[in-house]
């Protein structure tokens, strides 16, 4: 079954980083970043003991830290792209929920860190802009002590960095643009990683087989300030 409904109109967080209005772009993501961190804290601690359950095996910290998410088990639509989204009169409105599911929920999060890795559209965004968006999204979300919000942020990014690694591009296939993205998001792994004083090793064998980040593009919408974190 299949359930549908009118989010109303408005732009999606896409079209805002896409465009060329920076005020816009800026209060969009703030808002999109305050309405993930509230769908995350309404559902945190809501799935059922069922879903909890994990198959247990010797496997890494970081394997651990996603199977057994503790106050980060939240609804995850899946998909948390900006395009994914309307930020209408009435609010952001998620849609596109076919890979939803109770996970940890820092593996949406993370997308404000490491500039939404698994989407079309891809940039980096300001520095400052990234740090208000991501407080927003911590105000929403709940009150975590910053140990437990690093680490948390850590094993998500580890997960990133690995589905990133595997695609990386061998010499025969020359795609550029495609490397420099997933060095990126590896390298921000790495700085999550030592931010948290986790992971340090794993984040080390990868510090030592990406080369130097490359300059990545801006997002449009701040294209005029010359330069992003």
């Amino acid at each position: 079954m299949q359930v549908t409904e009118d989010v109303g109109p408005g732009d999606s967080l896409d079209d805002l980083l896409g465009g060329t209005d920076q005020a816009a772009a800026t209060d969009g993501l703030l808002a999109w970043a305050r309405a993930l961190g509230e769908l995350h804290a309404t559902t945190a601690g809501r799935a059922s003991r069922a879903m909890r359950a994990m198959r247990c095996a010797d496997v890494s910290e970081l394997l651990h830290a996603l199977q057994e998410p503790g106050p980060f088990l939240a609804l995850s639509n899946g998909d948390a792209c900006p395009y994914n989204s309307r930020i209408t009169h009435q609010g952001v409105r998620f849609f596109d929920f076919e890979l939803a599911g109770f996970r940890h929920c820092l593996l949406d999060g993370a997308f404000l860190r490491m500039s939404f890795p698994s989407c079309y559209r891809w940039g980096r965004l300001p520095v400052d802009v990234r740090a208000a968006a991501e407080n927003a999204y911590r105000d929403a979300l709940a009150p975590i002590d910053d140990d437990t919000y690093r680490r948390g942020m850590a094993a998500a990014g580890g997960a990133w960095a690995i589905v990133h690694a595997v695609q990386l591009p061998g010499p025969e296939q020359q795609d550029q643009r495609r490397a420099v993205r997933i060095h990126a998001v590896i390298a921000d792994f790495v700085e999550v990683a030592r931010t948290a004083g986790w992971l340090g090793a794993f984040a080390g064998w990868f510090a030592r087989r990406i080369p130097a980040a490359e300059p990545v593009p801006i997002y449009p919408a701040f294209a005029s300030l010359g330069s992003a974190g």
